[in-house]
């Protein structure tokens, strides 16, 4: 699994301000086009990755929030082997999820970074296909 700080260094390499949109000529337009798409190809490639992992964290946290309500976590069965009672399975509960909060909010931040990343490509796109449209 990627971390989110290798992740976020994906991201960081993705960089729309270097893709020319303005003041450029037709053959320019088509070639920042290209850029654009590749970037914009890029960062969804990052979003499934990123998607895929949030589904494997929430997959692993179930499991285990299952486990702790039922009384079968490790650290909610005492040493001889008796379940005990709901308070401790409560905490176990609460353990695990400021837990899986814990590593699910990096990653929703860079689902966020790469949605507004897209949403600043498409507005780009539009405009150089603007000025291609234009030149015919």
């Amino acid at each position: 699994m990627t971390t989110p700080a290798q992740y976020q260094h994906q991201l960081s390499q993705l960089r729309l301000e270097d893709i020319r949109v303005d003041g450029v000529t037709p053959a320019e337009a088509r070639e920042s086009l290209n850029q654009l798409l590749d970037l914009e190809k890029h960062a969804q490639e990052i979003e499934r990755a990123v998607n895929l992992d949030i589904q494997v964290l929430r997959s692993h946290y179930q499991g285990r929030q299952a486990s702790a309500v039922a009384g079968n976590s490790s650290r909610v069965i005492v040493s001889n082997k008796r379940r005990v009672g709901g308070s401790m399975r409560a905490e176990e509960i609460e353990r695990l999820t400021a837990e899986w909060d814990s590593k699910l909010n990096p990653l929703e931040e860079i689902k966020k970074e790469i949605q507004e990343l897209l949403a600043k490509s498409e507005v780009s796109r539009q405009k150089l296909e603007k000025q291609i449209k234009a030149s015919g």
